[in-house]
């Protein structure tokens, strides 16, 4: 991972938990808020997202469910 995407990971990965106490988001839907609220393309956000999102998932903080396409806080 780049410094860049290492500074977006570390931006995302307090961010996730705080966006997914208001509701569930989509994978899709979740990088376009990152999109918008950090001012990056799209595509710059996707790596640190996944790697993040990845991290949640297995540390127990996030589950996806994959026939809704949502992420929401883990129980």
């Amino acid at each position: 991972m780049t410094e860049f995407e290492q500074n977006l990971f570390s931006s995302m990965i307090k961010l996730v938990p705080e966006l997914l106490k208001v509701h569930s988001y989509g994978v899709y839907e979740l990088a376009q808020e990152f999109s918008s609220r950090l001012e990056e393309p799209l595509y710059e956000v996707m790596t640190p997202l996944t790697i993040t999102l990845e991290t949640l998932t297995n540390n127990g903080e996030v589950v996806y469910d994959r026939m809704n396409n949502q992420i929401m806080l883990a129980h």
